[in-house]
This record gives structure tokens, sequence and C-alpha cells, in this order.
């Protein structure tokens, strides 16, 4: 269904060249993120999941994930008892 005699890759759908950010992805978690009723709720929610899984990245070591997120190390842990985050170590 191209108007052309060539198919060019920016004929193609996004859904085949996963090239679009607009696109929802089912699995990528963003839609529910997307339900949120405000933009405080929103952010806070996408912090929260950030933060959880860069402290799992660097094996919930505090320091690691602070330094990594460039954020100082107390406020990583005042961010952490605010969401309710529990080291797992």
């Amino acid at each position: 269904m191209n108007p052309g005699t060539t198919i060019k890759s920016s004929s193609l759908p996004t859904v085949i060249t996963g090239k679009s950010s607009a696109t929802l992805r089912p699995d990528s978690g963003l839609g529910e993120k997307l339900s949120a009723e405000t933009l405080r709720t929103a952010r806070e929610e996408f912090e929260k999941e950030y933060l959880t899984r860069k402290l799992e990245e660097h094996d919930w070591n505090v320091s690691k994930t602070a330094e990594s997120i460039e954020v100082e190390r107390s406020n990583l842990h005042r961010k952490m008892k605010a969401y309710g985050i529990m080291p797992q170590k």
C-alpha cells in the first residue's frame, strides 16, 4: 500500500520499525503511569519505580546508586523513606 514503486523504511508502520516514541508497547507499563490523576502523582510513581530499579541494578548499594544517578546519598535515603522503599539487603 505504498504510493511509489519503492518501499522505504519511512513507509513502514511504527509497529514494524519501532522508531516512534509515541507508540505505547503493552509491556512498557507506561499506560498505567499515564492514568495518574495528577502530574505530581505520575512523577512520584515514576520516581519510585526508577529508584527501585536503580537500587536493584546496584545490588541495593545506596552509595553506588546515589553516585550513578548523581544525587546526594542523604537525598536518596530521604526519597526511599518517603516512597516506602525498603533496602533488600
